[in-house]
Formats: C-alpha cells, sequence, structure tokens
C-alpha cells in the first residue's frame, strides 16, 4: 500500500509540475497572471499539504513511544 502512495504522490507531482510548465508555455495570458496564478496555486497546495505533514509527524512521533501503563 505504502508503495501505490508514492507513486500517487510522484504522479500527482508531475501533473501539477507539468501543468504550470503548459501554463507558462502558453502565449494566451499576460506574464504577470501567469505568476499570480502559480504563486496562488503554490500557497493553496502549502495551506493543505502543511498541516497533514505535521499531523503524520505527530503521529509516528506517539507511535514510536512506549506507552505508560500503570
Amino acid at each position: 500500500m505504502k508503495r501505490w502512495q508514492k507513486i500517487g504522490a510522484w504522479v500527482m507531482v508531475a501533473l501539477v509540475v507539468g501543468g504550470h510548465v503548459a501554463l507558462w508555455m502558453s502565449d494566451r495570458m499576460p506574464a504577470e497572471e501567469k505568476l499570480r496564478l502559480t504563486l496562488m496555486n503554490a500557497a493553496i497546495w502549502a495551506v493543505v499539504l502543511l498541516p497533514a505533514f505535521g499531523v503524520a509527524k505527530w503521529a509516528e512521533q506517539h507511535k514510536a513511544r512506549p506507552r505508560d501503563r500503570k
């Protein structure tokens, strides 16, 4: 299962990067609009991924600790 998650993540990264490359190679929009869309997309991905990464690291730390049982 872990392998499929890695493959899915790499496919998603490739699609996002490919979309940005296609956006920047297009002549239909001015450069300011391309930059605005690129920065907005990066901010949205950061808002989604940073908390998920933090929660995953928090869970990893709590799973690794032995519990004190009385």
